[in-house]
């Protein structure tokens, strides 16, 4: 079997995003059967910004179009496209092959792991994309509010070479934003309530204003494999 795992990135040709690129090439030497190829092709060009301009988006869609045509051509079996679901219905009227998007596989799978769920995305503008996917596959009734946080697609040379701040920032914003649907509380507002209610008045003062919102942040070791 072939497998054509499309990237809206350039993540062959990029030293920004060569250490990823590399990771993803072991990860599926890894995982796949022998008799199983696959691989992530560049896209066509590239197209900076894509993940904040509508504009740019619909550029990009077009040329992961053309990837899915080419690799039909090149006697492929399946075609996976990036994240953001791009091209939903052109891709399956322009090639005979299975087409696989991924975020609609993502949800299709959580969602038997959990009766909601929630998106935590790099950028405000991404999180409304994602928004619009959830109503696309009619499962907007069982998200619950997400988060963002904002660093630049420039930044992911940084997160792969020293990802603990970036971690950081995820953490924090799913304990500042992400509410349990049941009790409409987030982890930080749960923190904050119960070291009010059960420390002396400096920890509760320090509780009330801190603007870090890590509350026994862990550590997590690195796995470049």
């Amino acid at each position: 079997m072939k497998i054509c795992i499309q990237s809206g990135t350039p993540l062959g040709t990029s030293d920004l995003y060569r250490p990823y690129y590399e990771s993803l090439l072991r990860h599926a030497k890894k995982v796949c059967r022998p008799d199983t190829v696959c691989e992530f092709p560049n896209l066509g060009k590239s197209y900076p910004g894509a993940a904040r301009s509508r504009t740019h988006l619909h550029f990009v869609a077009h040329e992961t179009i053309k990837s899915a045509m080419r690799a039909e051509a090149e006697g492929f079996d399946v075609f996976v496209t990036q994240c953001l679901d791009l091209a939903f219905s052109e891709l399956r009227e322009m090639v005979d092959i299975p087409v696989v998007f991924m975020t609609q596989a993502t949800l299709a799978y959580y969602s038997q792991l959990a009766p909601n769920f929630a998106f935590l995305v790099n950028g405000e503008r991404l999180h409304y994309f994602f928004e619009e996917l959830a109503e696309r596959y009619k499962v907007k009734e069982r998200r619950v509010p997400g988060a963002y946080v904002s660093f630049a697609f420039t930044d992911y040379a940084n997160l792969w070479n020293h990802p603990q701040p970036f971690i950081e920032q995820f953490m924090n914003a799913v304990a500042r934003d992400v509410e349990d649907p049941e009790t409409k509380l987030s982890v930080w507002k749960r923190a904050q309530a119960s070291r009010i209610a059960s420390s002396p008045a400096p920890a509760r003062n320090e509780a009330r204003s801190r603007p870090d919102l890590r509350i026994g942040m862990p550590q997590f070791v690195e796995d470049r494999t």
